[in-house]
């Protein structure tokens, strides 16, 4: 059983129960280290590619180009992104995850092994674990 939820669900009520309220643990917890989910993926894409315009974030996240240049700004608000002329096209410019956006980075890896430990806590039965995760491989 997973702590919390009250009466008799079904499995796929529960499962999806569940997702929501990881997710909402997720938010919260990236929230407090001052990132969206949406910031986290623009800044591990940028990290991914380093020197990536907007365009190639926009590919690699699949984010509308607006809403890549909303969040590449609040990035570059926050100090966690850098812009630098490309070296050959006049015009373009480059986007670099500096020092304190792996830094940002690295906190965010942290929330991740908080959400698992909340997860695991959530869990009554350690069988429940080993059993979602052989079904959902």
């Amino acid at each position: 059983m997973i702590k919390g939820i009250q009466g008799p669900v079904s499995l796929v009520e529960t499962i999806e129960n569940a997702s929501i309220a990881i997710e909402k643990r997720r938010v919260h917890l990236l929230g407090e280290i001052g990132l969206s989910a949406d910031t986290k993926l623009v800044l591990t894409q940028a990290r991914i590619d380093p020197g990536s315009t907007p365009a190639r974030l926009a590919r690699g996240t699949r984010f509308p180009a607006k809403r890549i240049e909303q969040l590449t700004a609040e990035l570059l608000t926050a100090g966690l992104l850098e812009r630098r002329n490309h070296p050959t096209r006049p015009g373009i410019y480059e986007l670099h995850v500096n020092s304190l956006g792996v830094s940002a980075l690295e906190s965010a890896e942290l929330v991740e092994v908080q959400l698992e430990l909340w997860v695991k806590s959530r869990l009554d039965d350690p069988s429940v674990i080993s059993a979602l995760s052989q079904i959902f491989r």
